[in-house]
C-alpha cells in the first residue's frame, strides 16, 4: 500500500477538517487511509447512499445496492475545509479498485458559501451548487489497484466543504457491483517558479520565462564583465554574474556534457525522493535543499534524440517522487546553443608572414556570456573552399595575429564563435597566449561561420633598403600610394598598429647619409659613386675620424621573437694607418681600419634613440636588453678577442646590459675572409625551435654563457638557433644556440633593429651600409614542457 504521509484521519461527521494552511506550502494537505476504519467517510445510511460501505484491512470497502439507480450511488467525506489556490495545482488523488462492468466514475466537489450565513442548516445529504468532475475507470481494475489524479485546480478555486465520489456513473443492469478505497488525499503538484545554475536570467512575476513573449527583453541583468588585458593590448573578457531575489528564474547555456549543479526552486517537491528530468534524462544526485521547495541536481548530459535533433529550451519535469503522476513541466533550461554569424572579419596589420583579424562580438549581451572562444580560418584566395585546416582556435577576444603565412599571396579569412564549458574548464577557457591563441575544449559547439573577409595579400618583405639615400630614409608608407594600398590600421594583439613596409630610419650619434653633402674618396678602384659612410653603420657624408659612434633604427619595434631573417651588404674603406715605432723610426706600418660595427636587437630604455659607447664597444657597449652580432675589426685582447677579425655573438641577459667583452658572447668565429676588404654580404637568421641537424655543423659552437643559459633554466622552455652567413649563403660561417624571449625582456615579442658602428682614437675607417632587408618569421614556437621532479 502505498503511503504518502502517515496521517490517521478520525472523523464524525459533522467533523470539519481543514488542510494546511496555503503559505506552508506542504505537498500533501489532507489524506485519509482508512486503518481505523470509516474516519468520516460514508456516513450516511446505506439507503440514502445506494452503497452499502464498511472499512477493514485498511480500505473502505463498498458495494452498490441492487436497489435504485446505481448511477446515483454514492460515498461522502467528513465535512472539510481545504483550500484551492488560483496558484496551486491541487489534486485529489485516490487509490481505488472498482469490481464490475463500468468505464466511467465521477467526483463532486461541494464549495463553501461565499456568504458565512449561507446553507446554516443544510441537508449533509444534499450536495449544494457541486462541481462534477467526471473520470474514466482504469480498465485493468480487475488486475491492480489503480491510482487516480483528478486535477481539481483546473476546476474549481477557493474552499472545499466536501468531496463525494460516484464509483459508477455508466448506466448498465448489471448489480452485485464493488469498489475499494485505499487511501484518499488532498495533494498539490510541484510548482516550479526558478531553474538556475548555468548562466541565470531573472524575472518578475508577471514575466513568466517561455510563456512565448521575448525572454531576453524582459529579463533581468545581473552580470558584470570583467576585463583582461593580454600583453595590455588584447582584450578578453568574462560575466560574473550574481543571483537576485526575483521571483522567477531561467537558465541557460547549460553545458551539453552535463555535469553542471541545477537548482530548481518552487513549492511543493516533497520532502523526500523528488524526481527531475531534463528532456525525459532524469537528472542526478536529486537533493532536497529545502524541503518542499528547492532541490538541486547534477545536470544530465543531452538526451541523444535532442542532439539529434536540438531544440530550445528544454523541458525541466519535477515528480513528486511517490506520485509520479504529479508533476510541473517548465522550459525553463537551455543547453549550449549555436551562436550566429559574426559580421565580416577584418584583415589588418599585414605583414610578409602575417595579419591581423577583426571582428565584432555578438551586441546581444545574453549570446555574448556564452561565447568563449572562436574558430578563425584562412586560405589562399585561389583556393575554392576553406579546408579544415588551416585554422587556429582563440579566446574570448576580438583579434588576432595570423603567422607563418607565405609572403607575397593573398588571403582571406572567416570567422566562427564557440561555445564551450566554462564551468569544467574555468581557467583553460581563459588562458591565451600572444595572440589570444588556445587549444579547442573537448564537446565544443560551433556557431555560425561568419561571411568570408576580403582579400588581402601579405608583403614581400617587412621592409627594405635597396641602398640608403635621404628619400629613403623618410617614411615612405605615409605617402599617398602607399597610403592606398594599406590597410586600415588597428590594435593588434602585440601593440603594432598598420601595415609593415617602409617606415624609414632613425640615426644617432656621428651616424649620416649618403650624397648629402660630400662624398669620400680613397684608395685606388674606390668607387665614389657607391654609397659611402662615416665610422657609424649606415652611409654617411663625412670623412673619416676617429673616436666617432653611431647608430641606426628602424623606426618600429619588430617582431623577433618567432624568427627573424636580415640581409645587408656592407663595405669598410678609408683605413686608417698604424705604424709600429722603435727608436724614433717607423719599424712596420699597416693600413687596418678600427673598431668595427654590430646588427642589433635590443629594448634599452633609450628606445630609437639608443647608442652606447665607442671605440672598442662598437656603438652597442652597455645597451640594456641587447643582442649584438659584432663584426670586428681590431684586436683588443682586453676583451678576449679571438683574433682582429672576427664575429662574436653577444647578449646582456634577461634585465642586464651587453658589452663587448667575450664573456658575454655566446660564440665567436675568426674562420672569415677580411672584413675590411671588398663588399660582404651578410644574412642573420634566428630560428626560434632547434634543428638538431644544425648542431653537427662546424659552424655551430656554445660558450660557457651559453652553458650558463642551459644550467640556470632560462632556456627550460626549448632552444633555437642563431646563424650568421657571410658571402656564403649556403653555409654559415657562426651558428650559436639561442631562445630569445628567455634571454632579453622582449615588448610583446618585439624589439628595435637596427646597427651600430664606431671608430677608435687610434684606428678607424669608413664603414658603409649599402642595402638592408628584414623579415619577421613568424614561426609557432614549441615549448618543451618543464619537468617535475618529486
Amino acid at each position: 500500500m502505498l503511503l504518502i504521509m502517515t496521517l490517521a484521519v478520525l472523523s464524525t461527521a459533522r467533523t470539519i477538517l481543514a488542510s494546511a494552511p496555503p503559505n506552508i506550502m506542504n505537498s500533501i494537505a489532507l489524506q485519509w487511509n482508512f486503518d481505523d476504519g470509516r474516519n468520516g467517510w460514508g456516513q450516511s445510511t446505506s439507503l440514502e447512499m445506494g452503497v452499502e460501505v464498511d472499512a477493514g484491512d485498511g480500505r473502505l470497502r463498498g458495494v452498490i445496492l441492487n436497489s435504485g439507480d446505481p448511477t446515483l450511488a454514492f460515498v461522502d467525506s467528513p465535512e472539510l475545509h481545504v483550500y484551492i489556490g488560483a496558484d496551486e495545482r491541487d489534486y485529489l488523488v485516490f487509490r481505488m479498485k472498482y469490481l464490475g462492468r463500468c468505464d466511467l466514475a465521477m467526483v463532486s466537489l461541494e464549495r463553501s458559501p461565499s456568504e458565512p450565513t449561507a446553507w446554516p442548516d443544510a441537508d449533509p445529504r444534499v450536495m449544494n451548487e457541486p462541481i462534477r468532475i467526471p473520470f474514466k475507470l482504469h480498465s485493468n481494475a480487475l488486475e491492480q489497484d489503480d491510482l487516480y489524479f483528478i486535477p481539481i485546480w483546473k476546476h474549481v478555486t477557493g474552499v472545499i466543504r466536501r468531496v463525494r465520489f460516484h464509483p459508477c456513473v455508466s448506466r448498465n443492469t448489471f448489480s452485485g457491483q464493488s469498489f475499494l478505497l485505499d487511501w484518499v488525499a488532498f495533494t498539490k503538484a510541484p510548482v516550479v517558479t526558478k531553474v538556475r545554475g548555468c548562466i541565470d536570467k531573472y524575472f518578475d512575476d508577471n514575466d513568466i520565462p517561455g510563456s512565448g513573449r521575448n525572454d531576453d527583453t524582459v529579463a533581468h541583468l545581473n552580470c558584470t564583465e570583467t576585463e583582461r588585458w593580454t600583453n595590455g593590448f588584447h582584450h578578453s573578457s568574462k560575466a560574473v554574474c550574481s543571483p537576485m531575489k526575483l521571483p522567477r528564474a531561467s537558465t541557460y547555456n547549460c553545458v551539453r556534457e552535463g555535469g553542471e549543479l541545477i537548482s530548481i526552486s518552487g513549492k511543493h517537491f516533497g520532502t523526500a525522493d523528488a524526481v527531475v528530468t531534463i528532456d525525459g534524462v532524469e537528472c542526478l544526485d536529486v537533493v532536497h535543499i529545502v524541503p518542499e521547495e528547492e532541490l538541486q541536481c547534477r545536470l544530465p548530459p543531452a538526451a541523444p534524440k535532442w542532439l539529434a535533433n536540438p531544440t530550445y529550451p528544454s523541458i525541466v519535469r519535477v515528480y513528486n517522487g511517490r506520485l509520479l503522476e504529479l508533476y510541473d513541466k517548465v522550459p525553463l533550461l537551455t543547453y549550449a546553443a549555436p551562436v550566429g554569424a559574426p559580421p565580416t572579419p577584418i584583415i589588418s596589420n599585414v605583414a610578409a608572414h602575417a595579419l591581423d583579424v577583426n571582428w565584432k562580438a555578438p551586441a546581444d549581451v545574453w549570446t555574448s556570456m556564452t561565447v568563449t572562444g572562436y574558430r578563425v580560418a584562412w586560405k589562399q584566395c585561389t583556393d575554392a573552399t576553406f579546408s579544415p585546416e588551416p585554422a587556429i582556435v582563440v579566446g574570448n577576444v576580438t583579434s588576432t595575429t595570423l603567422i607563418e603565412l607565405k609572403s607575397s599571396t593573398s588571403y582571406q579569412v572567416k570567422v566562427t564563435p564557440l561555445t564551450e564549458n566554462q564551468w569544467r574548464w574555468s581557467i583553460e577557457w581563459k588562458d591565451i597566449d600572444l595572440y589570444g591563441r588556445r587549444p579547442v575544449l573537448p564537446n565544443v559547439v560551433f556557431g555560425n561561420d561568419s561571411p568570408v573577409s576580403s582579400c588581402a595579400k601579405t608583403l614581400a618583405q617587412d621592409f627594405v633598403f635597396p641602398q640608403f639615400s635621404a628619400r629613403l630614409l623618410t617614411n615612405l608608407s605615409a605617402l599617398p600610394n602607399a597610403i592606398a594600398l594599406r590597410t586600415t590600421p588597428t590594435l593588434g594583439p602585440t601593440g603594432e598598429v598598420g601595415d609593415q613596409g617602409h617606415f624609414g630610419l632613425i640615426v644617432n650619434g656621428d651616424t649620416h647619409v649618403e650624397n648629402c653633402n660630400a662624398s669620400v674618396s680613397c684608395c685606388d678602384g674606390f668607387d665614389v659613386t657607391a654609397p659611402i659612410g662615416s665610422s657609424a653603420a649606415v652611409a654617411g657624408c663625412s670623412g673619416t675620424f676617429p673616436s666617432e659612434a653611431g647608430a641606426a633604427w628602424y623606426p618600429r619595434q619588430m617582431n623577433v621573437r618567432e624568427g627573424f631573417s636580415t640581409n645587408f651588404s656592407f663595405r669598410a674603406a678609408n683605413p686608417s694607418t698604424v705604424c709600429r715605432v722603435m727608436d724614433n723610426v717607423h719599424t712596420n706600418c699597416r693600413s687596418r681600419g678600427g673598431d668595427g660595427f654590430a646588427f642589433v636587437v635590443h629594448n634599452d630604455v633609450q628606445q630609437e634613440l639608443a647608442l652606447g659607447s665607442g671605440g672598442m664597444a662598437l656603438g652597442y657597449g652597455g645597451l640594456q636588453n641587447a643582442l649584438a652580432v659584432e663584426f670586428d675589426t681590431w684586436f683588443n685582447p682586453e676583451l678576449l678577442d679571438v683574433y682582429e677579425n672576427h664575429i662574436s655573438v653577444h647578449v646582456s641577459g634577461n634585465g642586464g646590459v651587453v658589452q663587448p667583452n667575450h664573456t658575454y658572447s655566446l660564440g665567436s668565429t675568426s674562420n672569415l675572409p677580411d672584413l675590411t676588404e671588398d663588399t660582404h654580404t651578410v644574412r642573420i637568421v634566428y630560428k626560434p625551435n632547434l634543428d638538431e641537424r644544425m648542431l653537427f655543423d662546424e659552424a655551430f659552437t656554445a660558450s660557457t654563457l651559453a652553458g650558463n643559459f642551459f644550467s640556470s633554466g632560462a632556456w627550460r622552455s626549448g632552444i633555437g638557433l642563431l646563424a650568421i652567413y657571410l658571402d656564403d649563403m649556403n653555409s654559415p660561417a657562426l651558428t650559436v644556440p639561442l631562445r630569445i624571449e628567455n634571454t632579453l625582456e622582449l615588448f610583446h615579442g618585439r624589439a628595435w633593429v637596427g646597427f651600430t658602428g664606431a671608430t677608435g682614437a687610434n684606428a678607424w675607417q669608413t664603414l658603409d651600409i649599402l642595402s638592408w632587408d628584414f623579415h619577421s618569421l613568424r614561426h609557432n614556437i614549441v615549448s618543451t614542457p618543464q619537468l617535475l621532479v618529486t
